[in-house]
């Protein structure tokens, strides 16, 4: 099973510090990652793109799982090598921690320099192959919305949502309207 990543950027978790959202989104993220280790390992490999934010709060969270017996494979989608370079030092480092000891592969999606096209193409091509995304948002606009669009059409979205503590999977008309059932699985 492939599952793959996308959500909010910190101003939408309630700052760049860790605070009660992100402890709930992570307790969730964490109970979710738990529950398909338990299912589907060892046959179970994670994505993430590794933005500021939820991404690297999932990643993060499988070092978790994996203290406690599973190892689902985590693999990095990178837009472009020097991606991150121009964050803060302490986010750049935890990135590197990222990559060089956490990460199962890492796979850089096209070259430098930045573009918000490269953004776009690795959300695309974290989602080909996938068979569940796990999607942290409070049903904004964005970039985080358009993932989720493009992912509906080829598998399931599960949302974490942030702004009500919901989870839950999501469902499209084919107006793109949203509907969020309240419970999920997977069975």
């Amino acid at each position: 099973m492939i599952v793959t990543f996308t959500g909010h950027r910190p101003p939408k978790l309630g700052g760049y510090k860790y605070n009660p959202i992100t402890e709930w989104v992570t307790q969730k993220t964490y109970e979710i990652i738990l529950d398909l280790a338990q299912k589907f390992s060892p046959d179970l490999e994670f994505r993430s793109g590794c933005a500021l934010g939820f991404d690297q709060i999932a990643a993060w969270t499988m070092q978790l799982v994996q203290s406690v017996g599973y190892n689902p494979k985590l693999v990095l989608y990178m837009p472009y090598p020097s991606y991150g370079s121009n964050w803060p030092l302490k986010s750049q480092t935890h990135l590197n921690h990222l990559i060089e000891s956490v990460a199962d592969d890492v796979i850089y999606v096209s070259g430098d320099p930045h573009s918000n096209e490269k953004i776009h193409l690795r959300n695309q091509e974290m989602i080909k192959g996938a068979d569940l995304v796990i999607a942290c948002w409070d049903g904004s606009r964005g970039e985080t919305k358009n993932t989720i669009q493009l992912a509906l059409k080829k598998c399931n979205v599960l949302r974490i949502n942030p702004a009500n503590k919901s989870v839950g999977m999501l469902h499209t008309n084919h107006k793109t309207k949203f509907r969020q059932l309240p419970l999920w699985s997977l069975e």
